[in-house]
């Protein structure tokens, strides 16, 4: 890594992108196992061969999408109101095409513009959307799987205990790299 003062920062941002990643899974297995948000939970169908997704999920989706959202989109508005970060959010998850995917890629987007706005280097967000695209594509199944055989999920209360040590770690994470990384402007 060229710049050693990002070396820590780094590590943070990567903790906090993980422990967001399995909120977001042990969200989407609430939604699944909820017959009434079930229809919310889905996850878009991808088509092709597993090499051809991997390839746009994890490596071209991130690249250009942080290009096209925290570059230009964020840029663009940057110099024109304060709510620059939110709206550049807000598109992002709108680009998502669906309900669920659209919330939580809002959120998501909203830490990456915060990411940009502080350290200015999109190598960075790149970097971090991969690794969230990466986690997700490979892990989000297999922890729900494994959440869903340990628990259950017949009471509430072993539905809301995988909640407990991520929100820990996150906000461990976030206090370490500065409360305003989730700021909205």
């Amino acid at each position: 890594m060229r710049d050693k003062t990002l070396k820590k920062p780094l590590i943070y941002m990567s903790i906090n992108c993980l422990c967001l990643l399995i909120l977001i899974s042990i969200q989407y297995l609430i939604f699944y196992y909820t017959p009434f948000l079930r229809k919310f939970a889905g996850s878009p169908k991808l088509y092709g061969t597993l090499k051809f997704i991997i390839i746009l999920v994890v490596l071209l989706g991130p690249i250009s999408e942080e290009i096209i959202f925290r570059k230009w989109i964020l840029n663009f508005f940057r110099k024109r109101t304060k709510y620059y970060n939110l709206i550049q959010a807000l598109l992002f998850g709108v680009w998502h095409f669906h309900l669920y995917q659209g919330i939580y890629t809002a959120i998501y987007g909203i830490f990456l513009g915060n990411v940009i706005r502080k350290y200015e280097k999109i190598w960075i967000t790149i970097y971090l959307h991969i690794l969230f695209n990466f986690s997700g594509f490979f892990l989000k199944e297999h922890y729900i799987i494994f959440m869903g055989e340990i628990t259950g999920w017949d009471e509430v209360l072993m539905a809301t205990l995988p909640f407990i040590l991520p929100i820990i770690i996150f906000l461990w994470s976030l206090k370490k790299l500065g409360n305003d990384m989730y700021r909205l402007w």
